[in-house]
């Protein structure tokens, strides 16, 4: 499962996490970060007693029975093929968010900026959704209360803060969990980037702040800083909801 380097199971459900590295394939698709990799293979490893080290291996030996049990692999054994279509919805969803803002940014500045969000992100999330799949974002502080996050959204919000503000961290933080039910959910940490600091930085224009105000009177998503955590991209599947079945 290229990209997940660290898996923990509980009892019916499979989580996958890891990090997308900032480099990417010749079809453009993000590439695992090897030195992170290693770093979070190692991370936690100390100097254990005998006894330990003997409990250790065997929680770990059920872990890992527990993973090959739940449904994270296909009945023919390959990757759960909801976590690839996570990342392509994903990518699509920044992507075409990512064209629209900058082109309204270059023809209208900040204000047009806030009408695409308001307006156009929510049709283009829409549009990638269907009765198989629903895609959106969510964010520590939000905007729009629609996107507001679960505790246990919110608590992989915090995981992914942790990991861009790591020293030398360079990837971008993921996580795909399978319920016993067999639903999924696919997270990916969305960095601030520097021209949405127009809207959700720390210097913004009155005019901008204003407008923010009359569409969003409980906005929340302001004071980031660039290389922030300022989101993350949400795939939901429900239950026996793969591609293609």
């Amino acid at each position: 499962m290229r990209g997940l380097v660290f898996l923990q199971a509980q009892p019916g459900v499979v989580t996958l996490r890891g990090i997308i590295g900032a480099g990417r394939s010749k079809a453009g698709r993000p590439v695992p970060n090897r030195a992170r990799v290693r770093e979070l293979r190692t991370q936690g490893v100390g100097h254990r007693s005998p006894e330990r080290q003997g409990a250790g291996a065997l929680r770990t030996l059920a872990a890992l029975l527990m993973v090959l049990a739940a449904p994270a692999l296909s009945a023919g054994g390959s990757p759960d093929p909801r976590l690839e279509h996570s990342r392509e919805l994903s990518d699509s969803l920044g992507q075409q968010l990512k064209a629209r803002l900058l082109a309204e940014m270059q023809r209208a500045g900040p204000l047009g900026a806030i009408d695409v969000c308001h307006v156009e992100a929510p049709m283009i999330a829409g549009d990638l959704s269907g009765s198989k799949v629903t895609v959106g974002r969510t964010a520590p502080r939000v905007r729009n209360l629609a996107n507001a996050p679960t505790a246990e959204q919110n608590a992989v919000l915090k995981r992914f803060s942790a990991e861009l503000a790591a020293p030398g961290s360079t990837g971008l933080p993921e996580e795909f969990l399978v319920a016993a039910d067999g639903s999924a959910r696919y997270m990916r940490a969305i960095p601030m980037g520097g021209p949405c600091a127009a809207c959700h930085g720390t210097n913004i224009a009155p005019s901008v702040a204003d407008r923010i105000a009359e569409l969003y009177p409980t906005d929340a998503a302001t004071g980031f800083e660039p290389g922030e955590l300022r989101g993350a991209f949400l795939i939901s599947w429900p239950a026996d909801k793969e591609p293609g079945s």
